[in-house]
Order: C-alpha cells, then sequence, then structure tokens
C-alpha cells in the first residue's frame, strides 16, 4: 500500500539469512525492486551465498512447543506460525554422516537483480 513517487536510488533491507526463507522476505524484496528501484538502483545487500544442511530440531517443533517446554503462553502467535509453517521441509539429520559432510552450497553469486518469481502458468 506504500506510495512513492518515482523510483529509488537504493533499496536496503534485512532479508538475507534466516528471513529470506522462513519469513519469505524474498517475495516482497523483489516485489519492491520492480515497483520502486530505478533501473541502475543498487541493493543492500546485494548478493546471497546460501547454504543447506539437513538438520531437525528435537525440542520445539512450533510455538505449542514452546508452550510446553517454557510455561510461556503463545496464543496469539500460533495461528501466525502455523501459516508461516506450511509447505516447509523438515529434515532430521542422519546419525552416521558427519554434519560437514552434508552442508551443500545451493546457490553461488545470488543476486536479487536478477531474480523474478514465476508463475505457475509460465512453466507450462
Amino acid at each position: 500500500k506504500l506510495q512513492l513517487q518515482g523510483s529509488v536510488d537504493c533499496i536496503v533491507s534485512e532479508w538475507m539469512g534466516y528471513g529470506l526463507m522462513t519469513e519469505w522476505m524474498l517475495p516482497s524484496v523483489i516485489a519492491a525492486r520492480n515497483r520502486w528501484l530505478r533501473k541502475d538502483g543498487l541493493m543492500f545487500p546485494e548478493r546471497v551465498h546460501m547454504f543447506i544442511i539437513p538438520v531437525g530440531q528435537t525440542q520445539a517443533e512450533s510455538w505449542y512447543d514452546v508452550m510446553k517446554l517454557y510455561g510461556v503462553d503463545m496464543d496469539r502467535m500460533v495461528h501466525q506460525e502455523y501459516e508461516n509453517m506450511i509447505g516447509k521441509l523438515k529434515f532430521k539429520r542422519s546419525k552416521y554422516t558427519p554434519l560437514s559432510e552434508l552442508v551443500i552450497r545451493v546457490l553461488c553469486n545470488y543476486s536479487p537483480g536478477n531474480l523474478r518469481l514465476l508463475d505457475l502458468d509460465e512453466f507450462k
């Protein structure tokens, strides 16, 4: 709903790290870039290196578990967390493989300046 008059010289965002995927920040960064960043504008950060590791969290899978473990009432956050968790992959770490062998670098020199979101129809 934000309205700007014209384009901006740069976009500064916290889109990297944990928030990139788990808080679904990437689509909003791409939308901001497409809508407001001038053609030769800059984005900070401009690049991210993504690593994945197949591990599982054994103590707290959701806000419900936080309530059970620590006695903290998180009722107001449970619904939103459930919506955020839909469709996420969960990994369990192998007991027999050293963790250092499981690190996978999935994207190198990844830049939001070269990325776009596709609709399902575009794959047909």
